[in-house]
C-alpha cells in the first residue's frame, strides 16, 4: 500500500532528524532483536552495514561483545563507519551497566 509506505517513510525521516539518545530503541541493548540491532546500525550509517548485521544474526548481546577488530577484519566494514559503530557500542556498554547495579 503506497499510503503506508509513504507514512512509514515519512516516520523514518522524522526519527532521523530527532533521534533521541536511546535512538527509539529499548532502553536496555542487551535485549535488543537482531531487527533492533539493524535499525540502530542503520541510523548511524547505512542499509549495506545494515544487511551486514543481519546477516551475521547479531542480536543485542552479540552487538555489544563486537570490538572495532570484528567490525574491519571479520565484517569487513571500513575503517569510518566502524569506528562510528565502536563509539556508540562503547556508549551502549555504559548504558547496559545502570542495568546490571
Amino acid at each position: 500500500n503506497p499510503l503506508v509506505q509513504q507514512s512509514i517513510q515519512s516516520h523514518n525521516d522524522d526519527q532521523m532528524t530527532t533521534l533521541p539518545p536511546d535512538h527509539g530503541l529499548p532502553a536496555d541493548p542487551s535485549k535488543w532483536t537482531v531487527y533492533q540491532v539493524g535499525e540502530f546500525i542503520a541510523r548511524l550509517t547505512n542499509d549495506t552495514i545494515r544487511e551486514a548485521f543481519y546477516e551475521s544474526e547479531m542480536d543485542g548481546q552479540a552487538l555489544l561483545l563486537m570490538t572495532q577488530e570484528h567490525l574491519r577484519d571479520t565484517m569487513k566494514i571500513k575503517l569510518g563507519p566502524s569506528l562510528i559503530i565502536s563509539s556508540e557500542i562503547t556508549k551502549l556498554r555504559e548504558r547496559v551497566k545502570k542495568f546490571s547495579c
